[in-house]
């Protein structure tokens, strides 16, 4: 068989000239760029999750695994932040972002391993990234970052360079801290829906009771979420949400490991992987994060919480939502 070049994503720095490449999948073919590919020697890497009996188990397997993750890195936080909080608070609190990295580092890895191991490849050139640059502020910060290539090649950069033999060639990387998601362009619609919506915060803060129910981002219709709030005897409230700190990353908080030696194959990538990649609310900036929810006007003893999805990406609604699931306040929906 020829050898081939293997490429990760589309972005074309990595790619190279006059060889017979082997794309990893058709997310590096862009539309829009098909007449640089058209003409190219190449093979593609077939899908591994399009076997969907491989996906079921893959689906069980990362389930287990999550538990296992979640439980050592509930231990590591609270000796980190010398707290002692519950599994269930670090649940809420890292949940969602564990959940969502394992199963894209899984993927990732599946297909350099599927690579590997039905093509010869000549080699592979990655971008020299800074860590930095891939590590997220936050929950949200990560949801944009995971859909970039320059996040992906980084991704499968690393795993090349540390978990496996092929060849590696080191592209400078020019990628500067990208601010992701441009501003949107507001209509006076908009503005004024955002002063109202504003009016009614500040509205909302005067009349609140420490014990109430507590809604954000329900998705309800406006009438059927307030008359909801009035039939169970309160001021209808309307909450938005919170902007999280923006924080530096401190590699000197981040040289710790998870698991016991000797783990080898995926368990022991992921637990490598985890300390440099976990979102920097999380560890550097845990206490400007708990400072801010100890200073929010929302109820101090909610007895319940709703949320349609704040629960994935908002992290101040998590941090406050986990506490309060801690004390014991709340009911959680």
């Amino acid at each position: 068989m020829v050898k081939r070049f293997l490429i990760t994503t589309a972005d074309e720095r990595t790619w190279p000239k006059d060889q017979p490449v082997l794309f990893l999948g058709e997310w590096c073919k862009l539309y829009e760029r098909r007449h640089i590919w058209e003409g190219m020697d190449a093979q593609i890497v077939p899908y591994h999750w399009d076997d969907r009996k491989k996906l079921y188990r893959d689906y069980l397997y990362l389930q287990g695994l999550y538990d296992e993750l979640l439980q050592e890195l509930a231990e590591k936080l609270n000796d980190i932040h010398g707290v002692d909080r519950s599994l269930r608070y670090w649940r809420i609190m890292i949940g969602p972002w564990l959940c969502i990295f394992v199963e894209i580092l899984f993927d990732r890895w599946e297909m350099i391993q599927r690579a590997v191991t039905n093509y010869p490849i000549a080699g592979v050139r990655i971008l020299d990234t800074v860590q930095d640059q891939v590590t997220p502020n936050d929950m949200a910060h990560f949801s944009s970052l995971y859909l970039e290539d320059f996040w992906n090649e980084a991704i499968y950069g690393t795993l090349l360079k540390s978990w496996t033999t092929i060849s590696i060639e080191k592209e400078r990387s020019d990628t500067k801290n990208i601010l992701l998601g441009a501003q949107p362009i507001l209509t006076p619609i908009h503005r004024l829906k955002r002063k109202l919506a504003h009016a009614a915060m500040v509205f909302s803060q005067v009349c609140v009771r420490e014990d109430e129910a507590f809604f954000i981002s329900t998705y309800l219709p406006i009438l059927q979420d307030f008359r909801l709030q009035w039939h169970l005897g309160q001021i209808p409230k309307l909450w938005r949400c919170i902007p999280t700190p923006q924080v530096q990353v401190d590699w000197t908080k981040r040289h710790w490991q998870l698991g016991q030696s000797g783990l080898e194959g995926f368990p022991a990538i992921v637990r490598a992987m985890i300390p440099s990649h976990m979102p920097k609310l999380y560890i550097e900036g845990y206490n400007a994060l708990q400072g801010l929810c100890s200073s929010l006007p929302w109820p101090k003893k909610p007895r319940l919480i709703f949320t349609s999805n704040s629960f994935y990406s908002d992290d101040v609604f998590k941090a406050w939502a986990a506490e309060n699931a801690f004390c014991g306040w709340a009911a959680w929906r």
